[in-house]
């Protein structure tokens, strides 16, 4: 069996989910690699994406019908939780997701990524 895909994404953590997503939406045969399947959708710094940058760059793309935001809002809607994580360096600079559960401030991006 021979399997043809328009776009293949390599991650199914943040980027390789909104890419995968955004292929799809556009109609392109799409498909999503993961060395790890239980990690896929996993975003875990979601939704206190840590850093100014990465802050803005979510909510560039919840504008134009990304899933991050839609993820948190699902979540919390279900009455589940959205956790962030965030660098005490980052903690008055990041917006965060308006209905965090709880916000955990860690000592560095290292421990942020444990």
């Amino acid at each position: 069996m021979e399997n043809y895909f328009d776009i293949v994404t390599i991650g199914g953590g943040h980027a390789g989910i909104e890419a995968a997503y955004a292929a799809a939406k556009l109609g392109m045969k799409t498909a999503l690699v993961s060395m790890e399947t239980d990690a896929i959708g996993r975003m875990s710094c979601n939704p206190a994406i840590g850093g100014v940058a990465k802050g803005q760059l979510v909510r560039d793309i919840d504008a134009i019908g990304g899933l991050m935001g839609q993820v948190a809002d699902g979540a919390l809607g279900r009455g589940g939780k959205a956790i962030g994580v965030l660098p005490e360096a980052l903690k008055t600079k990041e917006v965060a997701h308006a209905g965090l559960t709880e916000i955990h401030i860690v000592k560095d991006m290292h421990e942020r990524k444990a």
